[in-house]
């Protein structure tokens, strides 16, 4: 009997391909393995595929079932790609299923897929609040949107919504498309059309995960006013002199209205005078300047009253006292030498009274003037709206 002692051998190179990261839902280039027949027997080869756990993400193609049975020593080549179809590790095998001992022979696969470039949006902050005078412009506030994902960010419309957007608007600077990394500014101002609340919305739309982002939008109307200050620094003038303020009264808003004008805190016995009184306002940011004339005509008496008018009092009220006694001593019998020294005493006593008498004058021992400083309040009254500023007067 005759044996044969031929029979065909796989040879795979390599046996291992690794892809490493690839972007989820693309393909990555072909990599080869490369069959030998390396027996002395034609190799039957019945099918070739992908296997094993992530094998959905791995594609192959070949030229060796369509050309099997293959002769001794001859090969062919068997491609695979790469197709992720989400971020994570793949891993799968190449699977030669033949007539060669060791049927099936494998190729090990491996590959990581990785999140594709994506833009990703966000609008800070999450709201913005005004509050502004019916019938004017708020001061504008900015709202941020930024990029911060890996792609370009493409903007389809921004756009203010909700219950009031017509109290709001916005203008920006994005256009319609906003770079990986980068941020842009949407400006929003607030102009109310009555003395109530307001409110909207700010919409972003674009591509980025969790469009459209959002920012609410509050506003406050509010009634106008006028407020009322003092552009003078504190005066300081000598009693029976006259200070000068300078009294702003000014719109707020579109106020239009008479204030009129009033002062309390004056020192005693001073007057004061506003001119013109009251003040009329009739447009917006509407400043008038009024002057309050303050004049104390009896700051003499102010002075005595304040520091030593009683002390003076009582010390004349006592010298009537002080001379009889004095006198009577001298009346009674003593020695030459006492008398003299008693005269000189009495003297010397009168000479201080009338001193005090002629410094004092209805005030005190010789008691130097003090000054004194008042906080004068001007209030302005409007209706039933009041608003009020202070100055500082010294009076000395």
């Amino acid at each position: 009997a005759n044996f044969s002692t031929t029979s065909p051998a796989v040879t795979l190179t390599p046996t291992v391909l690794s892809f490493g990261s690839q972007t989820a839902g693309t393909t990555s280039t072909a990599q080869n393995v490369v069959l030998k027949n390396s027996g002395t027997a034609p190799l039957s080869i019945t099918a070739i595929a992908v296997t094993g756990t992530n094998a959905a993400n791995f594609v192959e193609s070949d030229n060796c079932v369509s050309t099997s049975p293959l002769a001794a020593n001859a090969t062919c080549t068997i491609a695979v790609k790469f197709a992720p179809t989400m971020p994570g590790n793949d891993a799968a095998s190449v699977s030669v299923t033949d007539n060669a001992t060791g049927s099936p022979q494998g190729v090990t696969l491996s590959g990581t897929g990785t999140a594709p470039p994506a833009p990703i949006a966000s609008l800070t902050p999450a709201s913005l609040s005004f509050s502004t005078t019916n019938g004017t412009s708020s001061a504008s506030q900015a709202a941020t949107l930024s990029n911060t994902g890996n792609a370009a960010l493409t903007i389809s419309s921004i756009t203010i919504g909700g219950a009031n957007p017509s109290d709001f608007s916005e203008t920006n600077n994005c256009g319609t498309s906003l770079a990986a990394g980068s941020i842009c500014s949407i400006t929003v101002t607030f102009t109310p059309a009555s003395v109530t609340s307001f409110s909207a919305t700010l919409t972003v739309t674009d591509n980025a995960a969790g469009s459209p982002q959002t920012a609410t939008l509050s506003g406050t109307g509010t009634a106008p006013d006028y407020g009322v200050n003092s552009s003078t620094p504190a005066q300081t003038v000598t009693a029976g002199g006259t200070a000068t303020y300078n009294i702003n009264v000014q719109s707020i808003g579109a106020y239009n209205g008479s204030v009129s004008l009033a002062v309390t805190g004056l020192p005693a016995g001073a007057t004061a005078t506003f001119t013109p009184n009251p003040v009329t306002l009739g447009s917006i940011g509407s400043d008038v300047s009024r002057r309050a004339a303050v004049s104390n005509p009896s700051g003499t008496s102010i002075l005595t009253v304040q520091t030593s008018g009683a002390k003076f009092a009582q010390s004349r009220a006592r010298w009537p006292l002080i001379a009889p006694i004095f006198g009577f001593l001298m009346l009674l019998p003593a020695r030459r030498l006492h008398r003299q020294y008693l005269s000189r005493f009495l003297i010397i006593l009168t000479i201080l009274g009338s001193g005090v008498a002629l410094v004092g004058c209805g005030g005190g021992f010789a008691i130097a003037p003090q000054s004194k400083t008042y906080t004068l309040t001007i209030t302005g009254t409007s209706g039933a709206v009041t608003h009020s500023t202070t100055v500082l007067l010294t009076v000395k």
